[in-house]
């Protein structure tokens, strides 16, 4: 290891001309590198968000999740979902299962289901 060190020691144009050709390469591939401003991005879950304005919690879970909710348990190739009521409104993350082969016939089934039209006893 000594004689390595020496030897780069006593030979600094070769030094100079590896760490010259290392910043070169490296400048070399940040200019060239595949980027895109907005990837795609496929994931497996799905987010609903419901408003009801003026409604507390208990109110929101109970006239606006639940029937989501119902609508949402209908659906085949779900994996789970879990809701969150707040005042003036909810949320309800969707998971898709992984073993489903067309995951975006099943959100177009999802955003199909829960429109405002299709949930009997939702409130507008």
């Amino acid at each position: 290891m000594q004689k390595f060190l020496e030897y780069f020691v006593k030979n600094k144009l070769l030094v100079n001309v590896i760490v010259i050709s290392v910043v070169m390469f490296g400048i070399y591939g940040v200019l060239h590198l595949q980027q895109d401003v907005m990837p795609q991005a496929d994931l497996d879950m799905m987010r609903v968000t419901v408003t009801y304005p003026g409604a507390s919690p208990s109110d929101v879970e109970l006239n606006a999740i639940v029937p989501v909710e119902r609508e949402v348990a209908k659906i085949s190739g779900l994996k789970e979902y879990t809701s969150l009521s707040l005042e003036n409104g909810g949320t309800i993350v969707i998971s898709i299962d992984s073993d489903v082969d067309d995951k975006q016939s099943v959100k177009d089934e999802v955003f199909r289901n829960i429109t405002l039209g299709n949930i009997p006893d939702m409130p507008e």
